[in-house]
C-alpha cells in the first residue's frame, strides 16, 4: 500500500495487490473478495507493459486504486521489477496507469 498526499481533501491511497494463479482461484471461488464502497470512477481494466498485461487497476473516488500485478506475489519490485517501475512512477506523477 503507497499514501501520498495531494492538494484535494483526500489522501491518494494505491492498494496494490498480489495476483497469483491460487489468489485468482479463490477469487473466482468467492473465498475471497474486496468490498470497497466508494464509487467507481475508473472502470476494471488491464494495465499493460511491453504491450502484454500486467495486472489489473480501478480506480475510486476519493483517490483510491486498486491495482493487482499479476504474477508478482507479494514483493512486486524483486519479482516483477518492469511493471513494478511502471505503475510506481505513473502514480507517482499522476499519470494513468
Amino acid at each position: 500500500m503507497m499514501i501520498t498526499t495531494t492538494s484535494k481533501k483526500y489522501v491518494r491511497l494505491l492498494l496494490q495487490w498480489e495476483e497469483t494463479k491460487q489468489k485468482l482461484e479463490q477469487k473466482e471461488k468467492g473465498k475471497r473478495h474486496l468490498q470497497i464502497r466508494y464509487k467507481v470512477i475508473d472502470e476494471w481494466r488491464s494495465w499493460k507493459v511491453d504491450g502484454q498485461i500486467a495486472g489489473y487497476i480501478q480506480g475510486y473516488d476519493k483517490n483510491l486504486t486498486f491495482l493487482t500485478v499479476k504474477g508478482a506475489g507479494h514483493r512486486v519490485p524483486e519479482y516483477k521489477p518492469k511493471e513494478a517501475l511502471v505503475f510506481y512512477s505513473h502514480w507517482l506523477q499522476g499519470k494513468k496507469i
